[in-house]
């Protein structure tokens, strides 16, 4: 059934922006030719589902429509018919407001199938083709930004939002090549990123993610001594005031050592002297 409609349907019937070659047009329904044949006697130029209807007609002549030879034959000419297809027409619903330009490929056939309508942008009011609805809001409304989804004048979008927009693409600062990065997740790619500098974390030396590897095999000895400094840091504290203790307890021991030296000796001298006096006595 679907074939049987499309061999009724002759030429494209549009609206082109610039009048189609001559050579181009059906010579039996005066359009564009769709499916292009070109006949053998002539090399006149004709649509295929054309062709057909006249041959099947008991009413029309079947001589060829311009040199009246009968029983033309005709063949595909694929040249024409690209010709024909990459042809600038209007939108059907040119007159609806719709600006859009494009092939005739481009275009479905409202023939065969509902005629689509173009619809008003709700955002900034502009007519939009049809085929451009699906990619108009995230590429083409210049109210809406097609990252954040926010709606604002047009001002507001081009000028102040786009500085600030958490969702725009921005390049990696570090020109590691990632170049889509959404504003609020640069923080997250810088976590990744193969060039960004960092500190190593036992000897501060700048590096970066793709040589901490080597860095750490290279410098081994050198973090584990760190890290035993680190882990015994409290430790050697702790010793050291014991130490100071330890010290202190000493000399205090020292001095009472000779504060007991000088009461024996004053005790001896003091033994010395009663023995002597009782010996006078006596």
């Amino acid at each position: 059934m679907a074939r049987n409609v499309m061999e009724m349907i002759g030429g494209y019937d549009y609206d082109f922006v610039e009048d189609p070659p001559h050579r181009l047009v059906c010579k039996i329904c005066q359009l564009p030719c769709r499916e292009a044949q070109l006949s053998e006697c002539c090399g006149q130029c004709y649509c295929k589902s054309c062709v057909v209807k006249m041959r099947s007609s008991t009413i029309v002549s079947h001589a060829c429509p311009m040199c009246r030879k009968e029983l033309f034959k005709t063949n595909p000419q694929l040249e024409a018919d690209r010709e024909v297809k990459v042809l600038k027409v209007f939108c059907p619903n040119k007159s609806d407001g719709c600006s859009w330009i494009g092939e005739v490929a481009s275009i479905d056939d409202t023939r065969t199938k509902p005629a689509q309508k173009c619809t008003k942008c709700d955002k900034c009011e502009e007519i939009v083709h049809y085929s451009k609805l699906a990619s108009h809001f995230t590429t083409d409304c210049p109210n809406y930004c097609q990252y954040c989804d926010m709606t604002a004048d047009r001002e507001v979008i081009s000028n102040e939002h786009k500085g600030k927009c958490r969702k725009l693409p921005v390049a990696c600062p570090n020109n590691c090549g990632s170049d889509n990065i959404p504003r609020d997740g640069l923080k997250e790619h810088r976590l990744v990123c193969p060039l960004e500098v960092i500190r190593c974390n036992w000897c501060q030396a700048e590096i970066t993610p793709t040589s901490k590897e080597e860095h750490d095999k290279e410098n081994n000895v050198e973090h584990l001594q760190l890290i035993c400094d680190e882990h015994f840091k409290g430790s050697k504290s702790e010793l050291q005031n014991v130490s100071v203790g330890v010290k202190e307890i000493a000399r205090s021991v020292e001095v009472a050592r000779h504060q007991l030296m000088t009461v024996f000796l004053i005790t001896a001298v003091l033994c010395v002297a009663v023995s002597t006096l009782i010996v006078v006595f006596l």
